[in-house]
């Protein structure tokens, strides 16, 4: 895995051009008037037995390669949807020692057919199927959920997180998989919206830590990252898409290919701006991808304010508290271990 500050500048340049080159267009519809399209189909139950995910490829040590493939109708720009490229800034929770795929380690470990478990992650997927490249999510970010979707929106292919040290040096890209627990007594837990979980491994690569024993760094063997990270929604590329080994399973239907060319972002932030006063939300700049901007304030959320209420879905489970079950903790009944 490598920095993606190149591309990331890149793919910037691509998206604010293309917002300018629409905003003085004539022609561009108006969001209500756009089509809702399809959705990718994120099931509520359970679609396959645990320990029968892995179709018998090698894990992908690097980024896919490249693709010039159109995107799916389902992973287009919608006329509303969540906040993509809304700037925000806060900590790096990490997973703890017992939360990831296996019950001592403080990172993920890979062992098709050995540690496949849908109830490894709110959205039902395992964690082998995005390795390291996952995030979870605080519960807050459920109220922008289109059409009554719920977490099964933040569960679909195209819905990552882009994360940048405070410097804007580095930057790294992760699946949503996971609803962050926010148990303010556990210092792991995601305490505001602005706080995202993650592997620590993903930041012992993006902060320079690579090839050192994470438990000899003092900034990787505590419960978060000192400084925090700036970090933003965006489309999914590059080693946040599914690993070959899991691309016949419902969270890789349509597959969503490696091509950087089109900037989704900048017209689902339009369309955003569009329709997000219809629900009491302010429209928001397309901050993500610009180093010069000031993160975005919540000021709809207060510490104490309870969690709205979700389910898992396609069999998952996780580690945060839902509306069918109590704060998750390692004494709950799963088949995460062997």
């Amino acid at each position: 895995m490598r920095s993606y500050m190149f591309k990331f500048l890149f793919t910037a340049r691509l998206v604010v051009a293309a917002l300018y080159a629409r905003q003085q267009s004539s022609g561009t519809p108006a969001a209500q008037d756009l089509p809702k399209g399809l959705w990718q189909n994120v099931p509520k139950a359970q679609p396959k037995q645990d320990n029968t995910y892995y179709n018998g490829q090698p894990k992908l040590n690097t980024e896919p390669p490249i693709s010039d493939a159109p995107v799916a109708p389902e992973f287009a720009a919608h006329p509303i949807d969540i906040p993509f490229g809304r700037l925000h800034n806060g900590a790096l929770k990490y997973f703890p020692a017992g939360q990831l795929n296996t019950p001592d380690g403080i990172t993920d470990d890979w062992q098709p057919n050995v540690n496949d478990f849908a109830n490894q992650s709110a959205c039902g997927i395992p964690d082998n199927a995005f390795y390291i490249s996952k995030v979870a999510i605080h519960p807050y970010f459920l109220k922008y959920s289109p059409d009554g979707l719920g977490l099964s929106r933040y569960c679909m292919q195209d819905v990552c997180v882009s994360f940048i040290t405070p410097q804007w040096s580095q930057d790294m890209i992760l699946k949503v998989t996971d609803i962050c627990c926010t148990d303010v007594n556990n210092p792991n837990c995601c305490h505001s919206p602005n706080e995202i979980q993650i592997d620590r491994t993903k930041a012992q690569i993006l902060f320079g830590f690579s090839g050192q024993d994470q438990k000899s760094v003092p900034e990787l063997s505590g419960s978060e990252m000192p400084g925090g990270s700036n970090w933003f929604f965006t489309k999914c590329w590059d080693d946040a898409l599914v690993q070959p080994g899991y691309a016949d399973n419902w969270w890789s239907t349509p597959r969503l290919p490696n091509n950087e060319q089109v900037p989704v972002d900048a017209q689902q932030v339009e369309n955003n701006n569009n329709t997000y006063p219809s629900k009491g939300w302010k429209p928001y700049p397309i901050s993500g991808y610009h180093q010069n901007r000031v993160p975005w304030v919540i000021d709809d959320w207060q510490a104490g304010d309870l969690d709205p209420e979700w389910e898992p879905v396609a069999g998952g489970v996780g580690w945060a508290k839902s509306a069918s079950n109590s704060m998750a903790s390692s004494n709950m009944s799963r088949k995460s271990f062997p």
